[in-house]
């Protein structure tokens, strides 16, 4: 299933507070937070970059979470 269709019904669950969203091509993480207002984006990326999800109580280093991963250069 794409990604668009998944993320529409999850942000419907009523008690859904984070959505998170980890890129495979790039060290990047996309995490939609439910707020007063509304959902909100917050994109982190950078391999010494950090995911914070308070939701959960827990911190994640791109570092870490890709440390087995090796990315390629795009083809130009």
């Amino acid at each position: 299933m794409d990604e668009r269709e998944k993320r529409v019904p999850y942000l419907q669950l009523p008690s859904l507070q984070a959505y998170v969203r980890i890129e495979q091509a790039r060290p990047e993480v996309v995490v939609d937070r439910r707020t007063p207002e509304g959902w909100k984006s917050e994109r982190v990326s950078g391999l010494d970059a950090v995911v914070r999800l308070p939701e959960l109580g827990i911190e994640l280093p791109l570092g870490e979470l890709f440390e087995r991963v090796t990315f390629h250069e795009p083809r130009r």
